[in-house]
């Protein structure tokens, strides 16, 4: 059981040597007072001297820093401030006063918790949850996650109130922020995610810079901001031809996407030891992945064509313009290349892997094979995702294949492509297109004189 402290005790009190090690240098050292629990006095190894209370609270080990010590008050005064230094005496008042609170249910820490939040800025809070925030699996963020996060901070939140404390932070001007860029719905929909994240870490009991999370609950305004863009066959045709002469490496990269489905910084960030020629796979290991699970990709013959662009070095096969980093342009190249299709609606990098996946449905490949090529999560029970440990290697090289041929053949075709819209049942064109190269060049081309008939018939039509 701990002494109770006296005046002498707390004058000659000095720092020690850590346990165990008796010759070492010495340390931050506690004194406990017996006469108030929790109450400790703390000598550090500076010569340096302080009041802390240490209690439990909602099951969580908390301290009190009442002050600093003085040995002795030469004029007595009615109220001691908080924080300001105090006697032996003083801080056993202090101590049995916070303790009086505890034992009626209230945190008498949570006031200094909250002044000390109000001291700090939106942005200085963001710093931190850019190098503190952890994944479920409390895993560092992936670099994309902590670009995205930080193009959000510097262009939006931080711009708006990166100076206000974030104790007064309110819902009204978190609204507001996300009104502001409400034109651009995948940039909105950025903010959104980014400020519920960031608000939810400052209020989660691990950090506890915020009492409540002011953002809670708060959905999206509109679903209209919800992204379903899905390109029409004229359009990958029309998009597919703009993309054949440049600008390198956009353009590639922008044909990489629409072959083969994967996400825009798998693409850009693509490397040359990643590329099996041999064998013609591409393989990207879990740090790589949004789901950090390893995946491949078969690199179809228009595929590597694409890649042939690019030649064979080292490094990072779509190069910025320092030659030793990733491209990272997309936005000024998007934005010029939208201008010269001028199709009759926006459209974002990002539609084409939906693109992909809906064109890919409509070719009957099934759910799970789209799943697997898009490297998403299946979307069956828990118990098959659990047990089924298949690579749907095949399936997938047999998908991307087909999915090839439509977009050089069809798509990009025009005749070919209104011939086939013209088909009342596809089931023919299902076999065809999984047929192999020989059998389907005579079908295309069968597709092709149809279309020329049908146009026949409906100028002579016309004609009479």
């Amino acid at each position: 059981m701990a002494k109770d402290l006296t005046a002498a005790t707390v004058r000659t009190a000095k720092a020690r040597p850590a346990k165990g090690d008796p010759t070492g240098p010495v340390v931050r050292t506690e004194y406990p007072d017996g006469q108030v629990r929790g109450l400790h006095l703390v000598v550090y190894p500076t010569g340096r001297r302080s009041w802390v209370l240490r209690f439990r609270f909602n099951d969580r080990t908390k301290k009190l820093t009442i002050g600093p010590v003085i040995d002795e008050r030469l004029a007595p005064v009615d109220l001691i401030p908080e924080g300001e230094a105090r006697t032996l005496a003083e801080a056993r008042i202090a101590a049995s006063a916070a303790r009086t609170l505890i034992a009626q249910g209230i945190d008498p820490t949570a006031k200094a918790e909250q002044e000390a939040a109000r001291a700090i800025t939106v942005r200085e809070a963001a710093n931190r949850f850019l190098v503190e925030k952890r994944t479920k699996r409390n895993e560092p963020l992936r670099p994309n996650t902590l670009a995205n996060y930080r193009t959000c901070f510097d262009g939006f939140i931080c711009k708006a109130i990166g100076t206000s404390p974030i104790q007064d932070v309110t819902l009204a001007q978190l609204h507001g922020i996300i009104r502001s860029c409400a034109d651009r719905p995948s940039m909105a929909n950025a903010v959104h995610r980014t400020i519920s994240a960031f608000f939810g870490w400052c209020a989660s009991p691990r950090v506890g810079i915020i009492g409540s999370n002011p953002f809670s609950g708060i959905k999206l305004e509109s679903s209209d901001s919800k992204l379903t863009r899905v390109l029409s066959l004229s359009e990958i045709g029309k998009l597919w031809t703009a993309t054949k002469d440049g600008p390198f490496p956009f353009a590639t990269i922008v044909r990489m996407l629409l072959l083969t489905g994967q996400r825009k910084e798998e693409v850009s960030q693509l490397t040359a030891r990643e590329i099996d020629r041999s064998r013609s796979l591409w393989t990207m290991a879990g740090a790589r992945t949004k789901n950090r699970e390893a995946h491949t990709v078969h690199l179809t013959a228009a595929t590597l064509e694409e890649l042939d662009k690019a030649g064979r070095g080292d490094g990072f096969v779509f190069r910025g313009r320092s030659g030793d980093t990733a491209y990272a342009g997309h936005k000024r190249a998007h934005d010029i290349l939208e201008a010269k299709l001028a199709f009759d609606k926006p459209w974002t990098l990002h539609d084409l892997r939906r693109t992909v996946k809906t064109r890919l449905a409509e070719l009957g490949v099934p759910s799970d094979v789209r799943d697997a090529v898009l490297n998403h999560k299946s979307g069956g029970s828990r118990m098959d995702a659990h047990y089924n440990q298949h690579d749907y290697c095949e399936e997938k090289r047999d998908a991307l294949i087909m999915w090839s041929r439509f977009v050089t053949d069809v798509a990009s075709d025009e005749q070919v492509r209104l011939a086939y819209e013209r088909l009342k049942t596809r089931k023919r064109f299902r076999d065809a297109i999984n047929a192999r190269p020989a059998q389907w060049r005579r079908y295309v081309s069968l597709l092709r004189r149809y279309q020329r008939f049908c146009e026949h018939v409906t100028t002579s039509h016309v004609t009479e």
